[in-house]
Formats: structure tokens, C-alpha cells, sequence
């Protein structure tokens, strides 16, 4: 979320909630020093190095990324 503090303040009032909808715990960084805050969700396994995993990792970043998309999407919308 790049320049625009005051996204990250809003999406963190709800952030059970996202939490929740997305499936996952999330990292909130709001970076206060910085540009730009971030909100992530990240997979400790390690399947660069286990090519036949690879097909695997692939899906799960689909199946997370439509996630985002379904649950950030509207609450963006809401911000205009």
C-alpha cells in the first residue's frame, strides 16, 4: 500500500475479520518510516528447492492471491 497511510489504518480496524476471510494469519507492517506499508501472507516451507512441490506452491499463491482479491477488493471500493 504505497503513500497512503490512512489504508492500512482502515483495513486494520477490521483486521479479525480479514484474518478470518482470508484464512491465514497476516503480517500488518504498517512501515510509519517508509513509503509504503504492506500486508502479507507468507508460507514458511521452502518449495523453490523441490521442483516436483513446485505445481503445489503455485496453487496455493492462486488460491491466495483470488482470496486478496475477493477480500480487499470491496473494502477498496469502500475507501473511494
Amino acid at each position: 500500500i504505497a503513500k497512503d497511510k490512512s489504508i492500512i489504518e482502515e483495513f486494520s480496524k477490521d483486521k479479525e475479520e480479514i484474518e478470518k476471510e482470508i484464512g491465514e494469519k497476516l503480517s500488518w507492517r504498517p512501515n510509519p518510516q517508509k513509503v509504503s506499508s504492506k500486508i502479507v501472507l507468507q508460507r514458511n516451507e521452502s518449495y523453490l528447492e523441490k521442483e516436483e512441490e513446485w505445481q503445489n506452491y503455485i496453487d496455493w499463491i492462486i488460491e491466495k492471491l483470488n482470496k486478496f482479491h475477493e477480500v480487499f477488493e470491496p473494502r477498496l471500493k469502500g475507501l473511494e
